[in-house]
């Protein structure tokens, strides 16, 4: 029962905050986005550090589906499903994003922003995994990717539309993101290391932070390094927080699922 209500408890606040942005007028993608501080062209590659600082996703996931096949650290092996499709999306990502930036516009955003969809959808059916049930994880998981995959189909058909709307992409990031240290506190750990996702949290947080103020950072340090590069720097290793949390990760106790 005290979990029924807690798990009511969330989803009443999840409606709350659906309800407020469907209230709210369409969210147009800017322009302005696409014009990234550090514009460097390093041999034929355009925007070259926004280009290659992508590869490590690509490197980061083929890491963790290799640990993720080698791991016996999971009360059920079912539970690797949603670790196999959230380490899977990383080289899209890479793939994705480096396309993307290679000739920012909206429409190759598409390509970048698709992939991260599978990613948010995996991790937050992965923590629903390993806290609450993994039933209701593996269960969610279908679903919910179908869901973010959506808000992205959503937005750019939004936009060949003349009517661009990013209401719900940024809700598939912001409702699992709320939801990280709500299921953190009230649930019990089934494994060691996780308190390892309030570092992937923070690192998140960070790194929308310099991605905010990526031409003040690329000012500052005298056209090195602009914010949206440490971006993916950050994010990279946020990636590789949550890989070395599954490889070393014990088993806690049995869970009644």
């Amino acid at each position: 029962i005290a979990s029924y209500g807690k798990i009511s408890v969330l989803l009443l606040v999840f409606c709350g905050i659906f309800l407020y942005f469907v209230s709210l007028n369409k969210i147009p993608q800017s322009n302005e986005y696409h014009n990234f501080a550090d514009q460097r062209t390093f041999m034929f590659i355009p925007n070259a550090l926004n280009v290659l600082s992508n590869a490590p996703f690509f490197m980061i996931g083929l890491l963790g589906l290799y640990y993720i096949s080698k791991s016996v650290n999971f009360h059920n092996t079912r539970e690797k499903i949603g670790y196999i499709i959230l380490f899977a999306s990383y080289p899209l990502i890479s793939v994705g994003s480096a396309y993307y930036h290679w000739n920012p516009n909206t429409f190759t955003l598409f390509w970048d922003r698709f992939p991260m969809t599978i990613a948010f959808m995996a991790l937050f059916c992965c923590l629903i995994s390993d806290k609450i049930s993994v039933n209701a994880g593996l269960t969610l998981l279908l679903p919910l990717i179908f869901i973010g995959g959506y808000t992205v189909v959503y937005w750019i058909n939004s936009e060949l539309l003349g009517e661009g709307d990013l209401r719900y992409y940024i809700l598939v990031q912001l409702l699992p993101f709320l939801s990280v240290p709500y299921i953190m506190l009230l649930w019990p750990d089934r494994y060691t290391e996780s308190q390892s996702i309030y570092v992937v949290l923070s690192l998140y947080i960070l790194a929308k932070v310099v991605e905010h103020f990526d031409e003040e950072i690329y000012m500052i340090t005298w056209g090195i390094i602009s914010g949206h590069t440490i971006k993916h720097l950050l994010v990279s290793y946020a990636m590789y927080v949550g890989i070395r949390m599954i490889r070393y990760r014990k088993k806690v106790a049995e869970k009644e699922d």
